[in-house]
């Protein structure tokens, strides 16, 4: 079967970095789905990207659709032939299918016999369908920020200028409104702005290289990557290249050329992250180090080559002493007034209209930091500091985090450190909003640790008793990353406690905030959520089978330990002999009621008085110790089960038996 490479590429102008990957996706996903709908046959399918376009690439997809059979039921034989001659309701039936009545055959449906005939459908030229599918195609990719342009009534997240598509080196072409489809492309904005022809959908990415677009993102990070470790070689520094900022920049350029840029060495004495944020967040340079301290320097990503590369150097530095003027404007006025001079203002600042200030957010941090000191064992932290929770948010209102939001909490922390703070409390205050994503870095101090617990928790509890529990996609506030915070800090420093019960001792904190939601109602609703993210976090690390392990004190730090254990013992006989026995006392009491207290000396049989010898043996704590140390009352359970009726028709008795396994059901779902 004959198989090509089939290239659609969309060129607009310049698509915002944070939404390619996205899209991207999107478009292969759809065009997945697309293919296996109109029938044709593929072995892969890739796009490719960089800021001004938008490519897809399938591979061994067939030149024509597979032909599709049907069968297709005609009328009941008796009603199709009078007379051993065909009726008139086959000859209509058969001529619908151009078929005769030799190409009838005959099945038994029921108590009936039937006509059939096979009807086959020929495959079209994939070209012919491709061409019709194109543009819904596009329409399809996913649009984080749709517009329109000039007056026409497509959208997308640019605006488009040109289509090319090739089915191999067969051009597919169309026209829409504002752009036509030919085999032609551009290349780089200002290394190559020419009209490129595309002979080949197989030559698509050489072609585009040839005129300096990098198309592939990988190879474009890569040829970053390498650029900066060849700088950092030859200079012998160390250039911090965080992967959200070094992915940000990928899908900035076509092209990347690294330059080197400087700025005033009297700005070093600024704290590093008044420098490093504007040239991170603004100006999407790279911070140079060596030694572990900062230098002047920095790094650019252009796109395009090394044409007028010293204008380029100045005008990024020009841009750059600009911003850090201003940082040490708003950081030498910061230093005016102290933090709790700062914090005195925080009564003015809103933390959420219903909710109410941050002045208000500080005091329920402590409660919440102080229960949960309570519920976790063996802290050094006995309280939570009052220093602390006065001050938390006093960076809030500094100049420098009100230009920056970035560096909240990091200002903070440096400001404290700066007034003599101790160190401690210095470091909670700038650890506080960490992680700041999922995977991002955590805590280091366990007073760091309680208070970004604390924040989160308060900020869950208080908006959800506001009415913003996440619902379906909507999720503004951004609650679920804070659960999956919290969890991510209660494994690393071992903070075993129960969410359930941190939400039922600070329920107190809420009433104001709930007004007259019932507190029971509410609870349920935010434990539900909260077992829901805790959920997806099992089932990332064990897989979807373990999720039935997490109870509802929502407890990750003892759910998690008890995983790794089960982990360790699951393919063992004893395991095995464990799970089926639960199964089994689960099964016998389901929907059984009893009443009463147990009485080990109604036993009428040896298997019984055998079982019951065991006792309801008691779960502390070592999954694996307490598996293997039932194996024995495991074994005696299922002797006395094989051999008797557990319902019998003594009530009392049944009563008894029923009460023994459901009091040994408690133990043994612990595990």
């Amino acid at each position: 079967m004959v198989t090509k490479t089939f290239l659609l590429e969309i060129c607009s102008e310049e698509i915002p970095a944070q939404y390619i990957a996205k899209m991207a996706d999107s478009f292969k996903a759809n065009a997945e789905k697309l293919l296996k709908e109109i029938n044709l046959s593929f072995s892969s399918v890739r796009v490719v990207y960089s800021p001004r376009r938008l490519s897809l690439l399938v591979y061994g997809l067939t030149a024509t659709q597979q032909d599709v059979v049907n069968e297709v039921k005609g009328p009941a034989r008796v009603a199709a032939f009078v007379n051993g001659e065909p009726s008139r309701a086959l000859l209509g039936f058969l001529s619908r299918y151009n078929l005769a009545p030799e190409d009838v055959t005959f099945k038994v449906i029921g108590n009936a016999e039937y006509c059939f005939i096979t009807d086959t459908v020929k495959g079209k030229s994939a070209t012919e369908v491709l061409k019709a599918q194109i543009l819904p195609l596009i329409k399809s990719i996913y649009l984080p920020n749709a517009m329109r342009w000039g007056d026409y009534s497509f959208e997308f997240v640019r605006p488009i200028r040109s289509f090319t598509a090739l089915f191999g080196d067969e051009p597919i072409a169309f026209e829409t409104e504002f752009a036509k489809c030919t085999p032609f492309t551009r290349g780089h904005r200002t290394l190559s702005n020419k009209k490129i022809k595309i002979t080949s959908a197989d030559d698509y990415i050489k072609t585009l290289k040839k005129n300096s677009v990098i198309v592939e993102a990988d190879e474009r990070k890569a040829l970053i990557l390498k650029l900066i470790a060849d700088y950092e070689a030859e200079k012998k520094v160390k250039v911090s290249v965080p992967e959200d900022l070094l992915h940000e920049v990928t899908n900035l350029v076509e092209f990347p050329t690294l330059i080197e840029g400087k700025f005033p060495k009297e700005f070093l004495y600024l704290p590093a992250p008044v420098i490093t944020t504007p040239m991170e967040t603004q100006q999407r340079y790279f911070p140079v180090f060596k030694g572990g301290k900062l230098t002047n320097s920095f790094i650019v990503i252009r796109d395009g080559g090394t044409e007028s590369i010293d204008n380029v150097r100045h005008g990024n530095q020009r841009v750059l002493n600009a911003r850090l003027s201003d940082a040490k404007f708003f950081y030498e006025d910061d230093k005016k007034t102290t933090l709790s001079e700062k914090a005195e203002k925080l009564n003015r600042v809103i933390f959420q209209e219903k909710v109410g200030s941050y002045a208000e957010k500080q005091q329920r941090v402590k409660a919440i930091a102080d229960i949960v000191i309570k519920l976790s064992d063996g802290l050094s932290v006995k309280e939570y500091p009052q220093e602390l929770s006065s001050v938390l948010k006093a960076d809030l209102v500094s100049a420098v985090v009100k230009e920056f939001a970035e560096v909240q909490g990091i200002m903070g922390g440096i400001y404290a450190e700066d007034e003599g703070y101790p160190s401690e409390i210095a470091a909670a205050i700038g650890e506080q909003y960490l992680p700041v994503k999922a995977g991002g870095e955590l805590p280091k101090t366990i007073l760091g640790a309680l208070t970004a617990i604390a924040d989160k928790a308060d900020t869950v509890f208080s908006l959800t008793a506001a009415g913003f529990t996440p619902t379906g996609s909507q999720d503004p506030y951004g609650l679920r990353r804070y659960i999956i915070g919290i969890a991510a800090i209660q494994k690393a420093f071992g903070l075993s406690f129960s969410l359930s019960l941190l939400l039922e001792k600070a329920l107190p904190l809420y009433k104001n905030i709930l007004g007259g939601t019932d507190e029971a109602t509410y609870t349920a609703s935010v434990c539900a959520f909260i077992k829901a993210r805790l959920k997806a976090i099992i089932e990332e690390e064990f897989g979807v089978d373990y999720i039935s392990e997490l109870d509802d004190t929502l407890n990750i730090c003892e759910t998690t330990a008890k995983l790794n254990e089960i982990k360790t013992i699951e393919s063992t006989a004893a395991y095995e002999l464990f799970v089926q026995t639960r199964l089994r006392l689960q099964k016998i009491s389901q929907n059984k009621e009893s009443s009463g207290n147990f009485d080990p000396n109604l036993s009428i049989c040896e298997d019984e008085e055998a079982a019951y010898a065991f006792g309801h043996p008691k779960f502390a704590k070592g999954y694996a110790e307490y598996v293997n140390s039932v194996q024995t009352l495991c074994s005696a359970l299922n002797k006395f089960f094989d051999n008797n009726m557990v319902l019998c028709d003594d009530l009392t008795v049944k009563n008894n038996r029923l009460l023994y396994i459901k009091e040994l059901l408690v133990q043994f779902n612990k595990i």
